[in-house]
């Protein structure tokens, strides 16, 4: 009983030692207690997670333990978690690859372990040194656990070089139907002005013979016309022919020079 009695001082002693303490715990603890509350509603599960941990730890008190181990039960149920893989052009696995979630950092380096994140849509932002940064949107779903998600980062260089532009190639040769149009016109100019100037010949000499008593015979003058009118339309024809055949050897001169650039002048 003396003993007893001289232990209670030093237990006295020692809660008052320790009080100020043990308060500030159990004011950290409720506090998480209620922060986690209206993050779990927002969908804010990484967040509402933190908080959970905290009170949930053995200095708490029981029942504010008991109640948040069990949130953070439902709370890591509904979290999911993706796995990064990020590769470069030849499939090697890059390492040191900054990862942004939503503009915010998430890690500096990839080990292939999961990565939690609250469900919703989510703007992911990859970077290694050296490396052209991609950006991609994901749809994390609600217990969706080790997504794997593979990304590739290409060189930077590699992507600022431009590919070689072929040279141009040379215009064809000109085309066989420039000659067959230039023999067309030549002919049918040919043929057509001299039957004209035949068929003027005729009329001229009726006009000045068998016109003027009205005794020209219809053969001679029906004769005489189609002389004319055919020689019109070959002329005609010849020159739409050598129009043609000006166009497709003009067409490539153009090409020519085009191909060969421009002409300078002195």
């Amino acid at each position: 009983m003396p003993q007893a009695r001289r232990l209670i001082p030093l237990t006295i002693a020692s809660l008052l030692f320790v009080s100020p303490a043990f308060a500030d715990e159990l004011d950290v603890c409720a506090s998480a207690a209620e922060s986690a509350q209206p993050k779990r509603k927002a969908g804010q599960l990484t967040s509402a997670r933190e908080d959970l941990v905290t009170c949930s730890r053995s200095v708490c008190p029981a029942a504010v333990r008991e109640d948040c181990r069990k949130w953070l039960d439902d709370v890591d149920k509904a979290l999911g978690s993706i796995i990064i893989r990020a590769v470069d052009e030849s499939g090697k696995d890059l390492i040191d690859v900054e990862v942004t979630l939503d503009d915010k950092p998430l890690t500096k380096k990839l080990d292939g372990r999961p990565i939690s994140l609250d469900p919703g849509v989510h703007t992911i932002t990859y970077a290694a040194e050296g490396r052209a940064p991609v950006s991609e949107q994901l749809v994390i779903r609600e217990t969706e656990k080790d997504r794997l998600v593979n990304v590739t980062l290409r060189s930077a260089a590699k992507l600022d070089e431009k590919p070689a532009t072929p040279p141009p190639k040379p215009p064809e040769p000109v085309s066989p139907l420039a000659y067959v149009a230039g023999g067309v016109a030549v002919a049918a100019i040919g043929v057509g002005a001299a039957l004209w100037i035949v068929g003027s010949g005729e009329r001229s000499d009726m006009q000045d013979s068998c016109a003027k008593t009205s005794s020209c015979r219809e053969d001679d003058i029906d004769a005489a016309k189609t002389k004319l009118v055919v020689g019109d339309v070959l002329m005609v024809v010849g020159a739409v022919a050598a129009a043609a055949g000006v166009y497709l050897v003009l067409s490539r001169s153009n090409a020519m020079a085009s191909w060969r650039g421009p002409i300078v002048q002195f």
